[in-house]
């Protein structure tokens, strides 16, 4: 589980502006956060595009449970296929796992993942015509 530290300012035009703190000590107190919020905009150190920071709007300790997959090509995917990425490419899911699986991984990644599926063809075909030109010419010689 990670956690971090989110302290929220406003800046001269009136926005929130957020500094984010990895992993803060457990024994933390309101006391001390609000007396380091008032130590960084007393010192003027951080700016924004906003101007300087002027006042402090709040704090908040987010706690995230991450779970990472490192073999996204055996990941399953729900519902018809085996449940590899290159099911999902040759087209082997329906429409509402199309959409689970952009949800999941990103619409760019759907995108280039379709995009490479379209341009294999075209490559093969390239390919077999350039490897046939030898061919050609000998019959065009004879």
């Amino acid at each position: 589980m990670s956690k971090s530290l989110d302290l929220l300012f406003a800046n001269t035009e009136g926005k929130t502006v957020r500094i984010n703190v990895d992993e803060p000590k457990d024994s933390l107190t309101a006391e001390q956060i609000g007396q380091a919020m008032e130590t960084i905009i007393q010192s003027n150190v951080f700016t924004s595009s906003g101007g300087s920071l002027v006042s402090k709007k709040g704090a908040r300790i987010i706690e995230q449970t991450v779970t990472e997959y490192d073999e996204l090509t055996e990941a399953p995917v729900s519902g018809s296929g085996t449940g590899r990425i290159s099911d999902a490419i040759k087209g082997g899911i329906g429409l509402h796992d199309w959409l689970s699986f952009i949800s999941d991984v990103g619409f760019p990644i759907v995108v280039t993942l379709y995009l490479l599926h379209r341009i294999e063809g075209k490559l093969d075909d390239l390919n077999h015509s350039i490897q046939m030109i030898p061919v050609y010419l000998t019959q065009k010689e004879n």
